[in-house]
């Protein structure tokens, strides 16, 4: 039974692969959509903010293919603590509205949701889904 579940809710790394560039594709189409409402920052705010985001979503695009997770993880979690400080302590988004951060924040974690799912899915060898079909 474990077997069979593990077979069809499983991946093979090219179904991994699609599933990684679908999500960056949608949720990095989304974020810029989410920059582009961020009204009212001025040009430092938007530098920081933008060099900020793009520093995260590089850290988390890389646990997934590193050659060391725990260097991926680390390098994750310190961005993480850099957004977390620039907008609860730094007031890097003080200004704007709340519901636009509070959009840009949520889009981030979703992101970092759906990525997750994808890289604790099981991997499959190439060859196992020849047998479902």
């Amino acid at each position: 039974m474990r077997d069979r579940l593990l077979r069809l809710f499983g991946q093979t790394e090219a179904e991994r692969t699609a599933y990684r560039n679908g999500l960056s594709l949608f949720f990095g189409a989304l974020l810029g959509a989410n920059l582009g409402f961020l009204q009212g920052m001025t040009l430092p705010q938007y530098v920081t903010a933008v060099a900020l985001l793009a520093g995260t979503v590089m850290a988390f695009l890389l646990v997934g293919r590193a050659r060391s997770r725990r260097y991926a993880l680390a390098t994750m979690a310190i961005y993480a603590a850099f957004l977390a400080y620039a907008y609860f302590r730094a007031g890097l988004f003080a200004g704007i509205a709340s519901h636009s951060v509070d959009q840009l924040f949520v889009t981030l974690a979703m992101w970092i949701g759906a990525m997750a799912i994808v890289e604790l899915t099981p991997l499959l060898p190439d060859s196992s889904r020849k047998e479902l079909s």
